[in-house]
């Protein structure tokens, strides 16, 4: 039984039971859009903005940053190896 089958039968049991001439061949409840200038969705002005595209991100980090601190690395270890090659401790005379 498809649909417009069992359409056509409901719209048939409600005429036998009000009559022939009283039943309408839509399906109104009594409810209707309201179709006033108030209920209505204003239409837009000017239209938005086209997007932007978004800037590409970066797929590698540039390799500088990472030479640039093992050599800073480098550099600090050997200034404290000079530092502590120039440091002599004082000698501690005893009198006794």
């Amino acid at each position: 039984m498809n649909v417009a089958s069992a359409r056509n039968e409901a719209k048939e049991k409600k005429k036998e039971e009000l009559g022939a001439g009283d039943v309408n061949d839509d399906d109104n409840d009594g409810f209707k859009t309201p179709k006033s200038l108030e209920h209505r969705i204003p239409e837009p002005k000017t239209c938005p903005p086209a997007p932007r595209r978004r800037r590409p991100l970066k797929r590698k980090p540039s390799p500088t940053h990472r030479s640039n601190a093992a050599l800073e690395v480098r550099n600090l270890l050997q200034l404290q190896l000079d530092v502590s090659k120039q440091v002599k401790k004082a000698r501690i005379q005893e009198n006794q």
